[in-house]
């Protein structure tokens, strides 16, 4: 549901959506999807609370986006995008 979304946005600095001209509708970019689902991952697959998954994400070695549907969800294969 986007208050989900707009939830994580909120707690999460690795999702920054970009903004429409005059509508000023979030434009997600593929890393911000990402994010969302390695957030969702650890919340409701690992358990994770939301300070524990903030910690996770940052320190964390980002994999490539690419690794999202050829892996399985757990830590090695978890993906962040606090470099973007």
């Amino acid at each position: 549901p986007a208050h989900v979304l707009r939830y994580w946005e909120s707690e999460f600095v690795t999702i920054k959506p970009k903004r429409t001209g005059d509508s000023n509708q979030r434009l997600y970019r593929r890393e911000d999807v990402v994010a969302f689902l390695t957030i969702k991952t650890l919340l409701h697959e690992q358990g994770f609370t939301i300070a524990g998954a903030k910690k996770f994400i940052l320190r964390e070695k980002p994999l490539p986006a690419s690794h999202i549907n050829s892996h399985p969800p757990h830590s090695s294969y978890l993906l962040s995008s606090a470099v973007c």
